[in-house]
């Protein structure tokens, strides 16, 4: 499955393609392989050990020219690692030259395939740019003056990635920030332009796209293509992290999450059909090249041997009886206490006419005539040649079929991926009509409350405008600020594994965080219910019928437990015994059938399990926010 993609424009005086290149053999010699048994056009070479490359390159008539390189490294016994570069410089005037770098790995699902070294040093030596975004191995430090190309950037529709950019403030040390941002978008490097913002900067881009779009100071951004600051619905698409979420999460999960966060972009966008006809050809031409393999000709023409009385004279003829006898018994039953092998540079070689007379004396005690001698020597210098080609034939055969079997591989990715796209449309249709229905439900609640405080005499009450949210009325922009945020809460413990969690923010939409967050507080504010009394019964009693002033969810997206099913079953009943604190349950971990439903979107539809131990100690456990546990459905 694909990992990494990296489609770039490069800004140089001639052609890259040969700089492209050099660039890719002194990558392979940091890796310890053998470059220079790469010819171009040549066949498949054997760079090291178990690993393989081809380059491709082509010159148009119109002084266009490509170049392809691909290597095959199969030492991962998960599945073998593939690398691909492509380089072009168009012929036409104003055409820009680019590059297109893949990395995947054969036959494995969500496949992390970390910033390729060769992507940094090929922007090191060439520099790159997403439409005016530019690639630069670290963040463009930016001040006030250049707030409008900025803003240009981020409105651009072409741009494949996504761009990061940090605020500042004039108390914030502003290099030190850099260098900071900069470790944190490591990985994110071929595929998203980084800035930062110093503080001059960050008040200039925040009066220039309003507070909705603004970056704060100490956050960092993701403003997808597309900026369109008259929207306020389209802030909702540029996630940030939050100062807290920055100094209080590890850098190296930062890192990973903003990585995933830019591979998600450019693997989704499609490739452009200017560089989708380059690669086509390329790769039409390393197929024919080496997979289309020919025999070279043999040399004279075939011959058929026929091995007839003529040709032999028998050395027993000639022999005394006694020794015939001997002789007969010789060949009849080896002497088990003599060699039966020569050192090999004391024997002929058996393709010559001279090495056949000797094998024929050794193995029959026969001699044959110097017509049959020469006549098979011919044939077997043949069939030297025929084994030869053979094995080269055998290599092209299982290339082919690798290549086969890769393209029939993504063939069902795609059908797979087109299958779960269905899937995923129907489910935001529904969640898209309940959040309809929820809105039209708490608009008309609105209504009735303005008209009662109006009925009231109230009528500047009903019309003021809401208090700003604080404390956990704060909903979370990503999981990843989620996890961070749960120290927030007095009564509501998580004890999971925080992976699961953080992979939501790449599989689903803008908002799935905050609904978690909601559920949170429910929790939250059921326990400390519990915990005064004002709350009886269980989760599900009280999301139902939730006292007054008390945070609630939609009682419908929760389950108490799980189905028999499930619960009888090892194979879907053990993803759900989760961790507990030991004075919750002794052996540290319980069954956490009880589960909040986030939201509906296919093979993903996240869940949220729990356990009420607010009769142990006043506190909910919750064990889990990720992906939908298996199921027989989901199995």
């Amino acid at each position: 499955m694909l990992g990494y993609r990296s489609i770039f424009t490069v800004d140089v005086d001639g052609d890259p393609v040969p700089a492209v290149l050099a660039q890719v053999q002194t990558w392979l010699q940091g890796k310890q392989y053998a470059p220079q048994a790469l010819t171009a056009n040549g066949d498949v070479a054997q760079v090291g050990d178990r690993a393989e490359a081809v380059i491709t390159t082509e010159t148009d008539a119109d002084g266009s020219s490509s170049a392809l390189f691909t290597l095959r490294e199969d030492s991962d016994p998960r599945g073998a690692w593939i690398t691909q570069i492509i380089a072009h410089t168009p012929a036409g005037a104003g055409q820009r030259p680019w590059v297109w770098i893949d990395v995947e790995q054969e036959g494995v699902d969500d496949v992390w395939a970390a910033r390729p070294r060769v992507a940094r040093e090929l922007l090191a030596k060439l520099p790159g740019d997403d439409h005016g975004a530019p690639l630069t191995p670290c963040p463009t430090l930016l001040g006030a003056d250049e707030v409008d190309g900025l803003i240009d950037v981020l409105t651009s529709r072409e741009r494949r990635g996504p761009v990061f950019v940090a605020g500042s403030s004039e108390t914030l040390p502003i290099n030190r920030w850099a260098d900071y941002v900069e470790g944190l978008l490591r990985e994110t490097v071929g595929l998203s332009a980084g800035y930062v913002l110093d503080g001059k900067a960050t008040e200039r881009f925040a009066e220039a796209v309003g507070a909705r779009h603004a970056v704060r100071p100490g956050t960092l951004r993701t403003y997808l293509p597309g900026l369109d600051p008259s929207s306020n619905l389209d802030a909702l698409r540029h996630r940030f992290l939050t100062t807290e979420t920055i100094l209080e999460s590890p850098p190296g999960r930062i890192r990973k999450l903003l990585g995933l966060r830019a591979r998600d972009l450019a693997l989704k966008t499609s490739v452009p059909r200017w560089a989708g006809r380059v690669e086509s050809r390329l790769l039409a031409a390393t197929d024919a090249r080496v997979l289309d393999w020919r025999p070279t000709a043999l040399v004279g023409q075939d011959k058929k041997v026929t091995l007839s009385s003529e040709h032999v004279v028998s050395t027993t003829e000639t022999l005394p009886e006694a020794k015939r006898a001997k002789a007969n018994e010789a060949q009849r039953t080896p002497d088990p206490t003599q060699e039966t092998t020569r050192p090999h540079s004391a024997r002929a070689t058996p393709t010559t006419p001279d090495g056949l007379a000797q094998l024929a004396r050794e193995l029959f005690a026969t001699d044959l005539s110097e017509e049959l001698l020469r006549s098979l020597a011919t044939e077997r210098g043949h069939w030297v040649i025929r084994e030869a080609e053979f094995a080269q034939l055998s290599a092209s055969h299982q290339r082919a079929v690798g290549r086969a079997q890769a393209l029939n591989d993504r063939l069902l990715r795609l059908e797979d991926e087109l299958a779960e796209s269905r899937r995923e449309s129907e489910d935001a249709q529904l969640e898209w009509a309940d959040a309809q229905q929820t809105a039209s439900e708490l608009e008309r609640t609105v209504l009735t409350l303005r008209r009662r405080l109006m009925e009231a005499g109230q009528q500047e009450s009903a019309w003021a405008d809401p208090d700003d949210p604080s404390g956990l009325e704060i909903t979370p922009e990503s999981f990843a600020e989620l996890l961070v945020r749960f120290d927030e809460f007095t009564h509501v413990r998580f004890t999971g594994d925080e992976t699961p969690c953080e992979v939501l923010d790449q599989k689903m939409p803008v908002g799935a965080a905050a609904k978690a967050w909601s559920a949170l507080v429910a929790l939250e504010h059921y326990a400390r219910g519990k915990k005064s009394g004002e709350v009886v019964g269980g989760v599900q009693q009280y999301l139902t019928h939730p006292p007054e002033g008390y945070a609630t969810f939609s009682a419908n997206r929760h389950a108490a437990n799980e189905s028999e099913d499930v619960r009888k079953n090892p194979k879907f009943s053990s993803p759900r015994i989760l961790p507990v604190p030991t004075g919750v349950d002794s052996n540290g971990r319980v069954f956490m059938g009880s589960h909040f439903k986030i939201a509906r979107l296919a093979m993903v539809s996240p869940r949220l399990h729990y356990h009420d131990a607010t009769a142990v100690d006043g506190c909910v456990y919750v064990g889990y926010i990720g992906p939908h546990l298996p199921t027989q459905a989901t199995n």
